[in-house]
């Protein structure tokens, strides 16, 4: 997640860089990013985005364990539409060549900590095409609820639980990977079998805040966006504790810690004079 906030932070920097632009002049930004096409969004847009997301990820968890290419198809374009997406900062001709030189090493040998590299990567990538069209309002919805669609996901659906086990087999995981064990970011993706400890931190737990913060940093403040940053880890923290104490028999969802974490401490930097 850390990466993903960092990378994230310099593409979008430097997109607004080369364009010399500030959130009220974004309109020229807009159209050399998305190719002259109109993504600003309403906050009606951002409600059915969110619930055509949870439908489609019931359905795949639905019909996953029986059609693993679907997992592995999803996990494909997911990676290097978000990679290719960092290419465009350097230049439009490079999105492909970038997203093959970052997903290269992990394919000769896919290890954990390459597979965490290049989901932080794609997720850098969306966040900051998502944080050039959202207004602060609009990502502060998209952030509650997709934390809310994660707790009907883990606790209501068990949907998560099955797109997790599919993953497993298709060895596609979207997630970071964090193995117990010190020698784990040393293992491959194809160490993860069922019954395998590792912490798990889906790509919707990393986009959402990663989003939140950047929107943050360009219309708030850079203090906003750290006491944010610190909260998402606080939350990521709590529900790390949570899901110890309960145990691997329950999973636990993890956007509505951190979700909650960012909005302590966004209360917690108002109150402050950061916030003056």
């Amino acid at each position: 997640m850390v990466l993903a906030f960092g990378v994230g932070i310099f593409a979008f920097q430097r997109l607004l860089w080369l364009q010399g632009t500030t959130r009220a002049q974004s309109d020229a930004l807009l159209q050399l990013f998305f190719s002259g096409y109109d993504v600003r969004y309403t906050t009606f847009d951002i409600i059915l985005y969110v619930i055509a997301i949870g439908i489609i990820s019931y359905i795949v968890s639905r019909i996953a364990k029986k059609h693993l290419a679907i997992i592995r198809l999803l996990w494909t374009l997911f990676i290097f539409a978000g990679i290719g997406m960092l290419g465009l900062t350097i230049h439009p001709f490079l999105t492909i060549p970038v997203a093959i030189m970052a997903i290269l090493p992990y394919l000769i040998q896919p290890t954990i900590f390459r597979h965490n590299v290049i989901v932080s990567l794609a997720c850098a990538g969306y966040a900051m095409a998502f944080a050039l069209v959202l207004s602060f309002f609009q990502a502060f919805i998209f952030l509650l609820l997709f934390a809310v669609a994660d707790a009907l996901a883990v606790y209501v659906f068990k949907s998560s639980s099955r797109i997790l086990s599919a993953m497993q087999k298709s060895k596609a995981i979207l997630g970071l990977i964090i193995p117990v064990g010190r020698s784990g970011v040393v293992k491959t993706i194809h160490d993860i079998r069922q019954g395998t400890r590792f912490a798990f931190l889906g790509a919707g737990d990393i986009l959402a805040p990663v989003i939140f913060i950047l929107v943050l940093m360009q219309q708030v403040s850079l203090s906003a966006a750290l006491f944010g940053a610190m909260g998402a880890i606080a939350g990521i923290l709590t529900a790390t504790h949570v899901s110890m104490r309960i145990g691997p028999v329950r999973p636990v969802a993890t956007l509505p810690f951190i979700a909650a974490g960012m909005i302590v401490f966004l209360v917690i930097w108002f109150t402050t004079p950061l916030a003056t």
